[in-house]
């Protein structure tokens, strides 16, 4: 009986102890639930990802299995991405609230892991309790982008619980089922490609299993098979998407040389992790007089060797020591640089799974400690304490840092030096809010560090456009395109500064080119939509809108032009219908205001026609440009004509006339003219 009482309190402290962990995981990532998406990657992945924001959707499915997209293959984490929008649209409260949840569930998996593995309840514990909390993996939990992070924990946790299930028991079913997790969690992120290397070394702790070495090498040769087949799919996405730095860009000795330094890095973040930021730059991109074979990287090195042999020594007595420490060094290789990814030196996502292995030995030591020293006790279970509040204060704070684009980087640009990525981000969110000079600056300074960073050129391009300086915006998107040739964004802005400028075929030859390297970027579609317009061609203008709100439901500016295309061909019933759909997406649209006031007050069908609501769809757009837009004033008088207010219609056309362009002027005089012999407009063309 007292066997029986003593394992039903260990259930129930083992429970406990799990809850406890989901507690501890929400306080301290609570705040990131409202927390906005940020323009670093986000777009690409969810608010203007065309495919992602239809929902879960059968050509959605096709898309996530059957292409790449963004440098990656990651079917799983797309569809995660998917479903987060069929269920909370683009509320970024809800797509935080998954990553939180998969984060937690993650952590009370590895807690019963290493539970049912080791049977050291507190230490199992204490590794789950510094996973759930350390603020290196800050990022992964509070970047919306990062899901394909959190996901492949979540599979690769399970993996290795139904690994313990199958060594335990040796039935089959433990076996598949770790395989099919195993597949499960590459299709979320390659990162756990180095997982059948790990299963390698857990038979030796906490397993300890006896089996032949040619046996336990045979029974990984599937997970390593699927590695394998990760290893190329993402290597010829990554090369295809040009994401991969040539050896030109860094060469293989200068990768060699930094890839201890990064180690060492993640090594000492993981006790002191402070300064911490989205981005950290390559010092070898980054500065002109880094030495590939330098003292740093020599003592990097010899820390490295001295650490690792120590491991290699006490394996026999203290094996958690060494699969520990190899867990940590083994899961970072795909991620060291060694073929490097990005312009990064190093990443705080990148620690994610990698810092279990720290986790293991920080724990296991302690254990170790108060089992040789029983008064010791207390000091340990105080400094474990210690060490978690500590950690979760500073990840609370980090989380903070992630609030919106702004205060991120801002911040990165506080702990970094030379971060260009920092300036563009943080310029192209100042960009938005119409912060011109202060988003130039930033992407000046961008270029001073980095002169061949060609989305900093096609930023600063797009300032110029905003002020019509048409010479420096051309040149800017020039120099983008020198260095990187195959970029849409800057062919887009060429094709715009060419068409504003009058050099049609040219806009039209960038414009396609952009479209033709992003086909489902509604942007590119649209802004082809305007040049066909202005330009006549009728039919390749309609194809082009409809395009373009078809890859994006929810592109407001599209369904506005669609509806002013809709109208100058006549077809008044589809036109109030785009630009009402425009409004259900935004009711401050002044475009498709105006475009829904024209309709209700000119339209030949009487069924289209509200003289009253147009009245005060056209006051709104009026009164919000402070009477300066001859085309709104326009509307206005063509509304009030339609409710039979003739003399304010004629007053208002009158307005318009003083500010319209010549190409309106011949139009407008005999609309005015209309107007004071009592005649409303019913033409419903512009």
């Amino acid at each position: 009986m007292a066997g029986v009482n003593e394992a039903r309190h260990g259930r129930l402290l083992s429970v406990v102890l799990g809850l406890l962990l989901v507690a501890l995981t929400f306080t301290v990532y609570a705040p990131s639930l409202n927390d906005d998406f940020v323009s670093y990657d986000d777009p690409h992945y969810v608010t203007e990802n065309a495919v992602v924001q239809q929902g879960l959707t059968a050509d959605g499915l096709r898309w996530a299995f059957l292409r790449s997209h963004y440098s990656n293959w990651h079917p799983l984490t797309w569809l995660s991405h998917m479903l987060d929008v069929e269920l909370f649209g683009d509320d970024a409260r809800g797509h935080h609230a998954t990553s939180l949840v998969l984060h937690t569930a993650t952590t009370v998996l590895l807690f019963v892991f290493l539970l049912r593995a080791t049977g050291a309840r507190w230490s199992a514990a204490l590794v789950a309790a510094l996973f759930a909390v350390h603020p290196l993996r800050v990022e992964s939990v509070a970047w919306v982008a990062e899901r394909k992070d959190v996901l492949a924990g979540f599979f690769g946790v399970l993996v290795l619980i139904a690994w313990g299930h199958h060594v335990r028991t040796g039935r089959v079913a433990g076996y598949v089922a770790a395989l099919v997790l195993f597949a499960a969690g590459l299709m979320a992120k390659s990162m756990l490609v180095t997982w059948p290397a790990l299963l390698f070394l857990l038979d030796r702790w906490p397993f300890a299993r006896e089996l032949p070495l040619r046996r336990r090498i045979v029974e990984k040769l599937p997970f390593l098979a699927l590695a394998l087949v990760s290893i190329g799919v993402t290597y010829a996405t990554q090369r295809a998407w040009g994401s991969i730095s040539s050896n030109d860009l860094l060469p293989v000795e200068a990768r060699l040389a930094h890839a201890p330094r990064a180690w060492v890095t993640y090594l000492a973040k993981s006790v002191w992790p402070t300064q911490l930021a989205v981005f950290h730059p390559h010092p070898a991109l980054v500065q002109d007089d880094w030495r590939p074979w330098s003292v740093a990287t020599a003592g990097a090195l010899a820390l490295l060797a001295f650490l690792t042999a120590g491991a290699l020594a006490l394996r026999r007595s203290r094996p958690w020591l060494l699969v520990g420490w190899l867990w940590f060094l083994g899961t970072l290789v795909p991620v060291i640089g060694l073929v490097q990814v990005g312009a990064q030196g190093w990443a705080n996502r990148y620690y994610y799974l990698p810092g279990i292995g720290l986790g293991i030995v920080f724990a296991f030591l302690l254990r170790d400690l108060q089992r040789r020293r029983a008064g010791l006790r207390l000091p340990l279970v105080t400094l474990s304490l210690a060490a978690l509040l500590a950690l979760s204060l500073q990840a609370r704070t980090q989380a903070a840092t992630w609030k919106d684009g702004v205060t991120l980087y801002e911040h990165a640009l506080r702990v970094t030096e030379h971060n260009a990525v920092a300036h563009t981000n943080l310029g192209e969110e100042l960009r938005r809010v119409g912060r011109t000079v202060d988003a130039q600056r930033h992407f000046e300074s961008a270029l001073e560090i980095d002169p061949f960073h060609f989305v900093a050129w096609t930023s600063l391009g797009l300032v110029h456009v905003g002020r019509r300086r048409w010479t420096e915006a051309e040149e800017s998107f020039r120099r983008a395109l020198r260095i990187q040739p195959d970029w849409p964004d800057a062919h887009a802005g060429l094709g715009f500064v060419y068409g504003a400028t009058g050099r049609d075929k040219l806009a039209e030859g960038h414009l396609r080119r952009a479209v033709e390297l992003a086909p489902e970027d509604a942007r590119f579609q649209n802004e082809l939509g305007l040049l066909y317009a202005r330009l006549g061609r009728v039919d390749e203008a309609g194809q082009a809108f409809v395009r373009a709100v078809t890859l994006a439901p929810d592109f407001a500016h599209a369904h506005a032009n669609l509806g002013d295309f809709l109208v100058q061909q006549g077809d008044g019933t589809r036109a109030k219908l785009a630009f009402e759909q425009a409004l259900g997406v935004d009711a401050e649209l002044l475009p498709a205001l105006n475009g829904l006031a024209w309709v209700l007050a000119t339209a030949e069908r009487a069924q289209l026609r509200d003289g009253e609501r147009a009245v005060a769809l056209a006051t709104r757009c009026v009164t919000a440009t402070l009477r300066s837009n001859p085309d709104y004033l326009a509307t206005l008088a063509a509304a009030q004509a339609e409710s039979g207010r003739f003399e304010a219609a004629v007053r208002t056309q009158a307005e318009a006339l003083a500010i319209a362009p010549p190409a309106r002027r011949v139009d407008w005089e005999a609309q005015l003219g209309a107007y004071e012999a009592g005649r409303p407009r019913r033409s419903g063309l512009r």
